[in-house]
């Protein structure tokens, strides 16, 4: 059960491929706001500047050279 308070904080944490950050609001004790980044966010216009130009067959080498996580990018 959440506090019935209302509140907000910030939580950042190094991960191997960037910052991972989480910011949370509570209102009487429901979850009034949320917003989660992964590092993957920043790299995927990368990804597209590499993949643009290359063939379909590439694109597994290229995503695998980025390391992108898929839940990461579900967020």
């Amino acid at each position: 059960a959440l506090p019935q308070a209302a509140g907000e904080g910030f939580g950042w944490a190094e991960g191997p491929r960037g910052d991972i950050w989480t910011w949370l609001r509570l209102e009487g004790g429901q979850i009034a706001g949320a917003f989660l980044r992964d590092p993957g966010w920043l790299h995927l216009p990368l990804l597209a500047a590499a993949a643009a130009g290359s063939d379909l067959a590439d694109w597994r080498v290229l995503r695998a050279s980025f390391g992108l996580s898929h839940a990461g990018m579900d967020l």
